[in-house]
């Protein structure tokens, strides 16, 4: 059986169709086109598809650049690791940063007992140095001895008031502590 071109016509119909398993078997119909036809196709390339458009005119196709340029390879278990730090390390620091934005409306502290004492120690005091302004200026005394009583009872109180404002700095640690807790549990 002699070997036959194909005609126009026919190539042109089934090129458009568009029905080829691979670019190979777009090759081998074109086997089919004598030099005249092939030409005709040639010039006719813009109404096949794409990969048709390939195999009758590589020159005529650019070939998209890839998107990135980065190299495939496989990930260890140490590799996977490192990410979920990372995932991590950036999980807490944003939760750290919406705490200090929060932070910055959060309501204060209640007020609890050792509010209280501080500011009943605070008024001691107050009184205490009223006393002895009342000693030495309006009553006109200048006894060192009193003096040095008033001193030290002012001391004392300024001692267990030092030691409240310790135990208030405690207790608004652990309480902003336990709110930062609620606030990461969403409890806020």
């Amino acid at each position: 059986m002699a070997f036959e071109f194909m005609s126009f016509d026919d190539l042109d119909f089934l090129i458009k169709r568009d029905w080829f398993h691979t670019t190979q078997d777009i090759h081998d119909l074109l086997a089919y086109a004598d030099d005249k036809t092939f030409w005709k196709l040639y010039a006719n390339r813009t109404a096949y598809p794409q990969r048709s458009r390939e195999v009758i005119a590589p020159l005529d196709y650019i070939h998209d650049k890839p998107l990135f340029k980065y190299t495939v390879r496989d990930l260890t278990d140490g590799d996977i690791e490192n990410m979920r730090v990372q995932e991590r390390k950036a999980l807490r620091e944003l939760m750290k940063w919406e705490w200090e934005k929060y932070m910055k409306t959060m309501p204060p502290r209640p007020r609890t007992t050792i509010d209280e004492k501080i500011e009943e120690k605070r008024e001691e005091i107050e009184s205490i140095r009223e006393e002895r302004r009342v000693y030495t200026d309006v009553r006109k005394c200048g006894d060192r001895k009193k003096l040095a009583e008033f001193d030290e009872r002012i001391g004392v109180k300024w001692t267990e008031e030092a030691e409240l404002q310790n135990q208030k700095t405690k207790m608004d640690t652990y309480w902003r502590e336990t709110q930062q807790l609620k606030f990461e549990a969403g409890l806020l």
